[in-house]
Formats: C-alpha cells, sequence, structure tokens
C-alpha cells in the first residue's frame, strides 16, 4: 500500500488542492512523484 502524507502535501500548498481536485495525489515515497488516485482505485 502507498502511504499519504496530506500533511507533506501541506508544504506545497496549493498545488497539491489542485492535484487533489483533478484526481491526483502526491506520493509520499517521492515528494515529486504523482500518481493517479483512479489508478490506485480499481
Amino acid at each position: 500500500m502507498l502511504g499519504y502524507d496530506y500533511a507533506n502535501g501541506r508544504a506545497t500548498g496549493r498545488i497539491i488542492d489542485e492535484l487533489i481536485r483533478h484526481g491526483f495525489l502526491a506520493s509520499r515515497k517521492n515528494g515529486t512523484e504523482i500518481i493517479k488516485i483512479k489508478d490506485l482505485r480499481k
């Protein structure tokens, strides 16, 4: 399971909020890595 750290996302603030709005979330494994939530929710 991939761990999501919303608190870590707060560091980039609005950028993360935009990604979440479009169905994306930043992976905690890599601060710069972006993954699609939809791909994980099969």
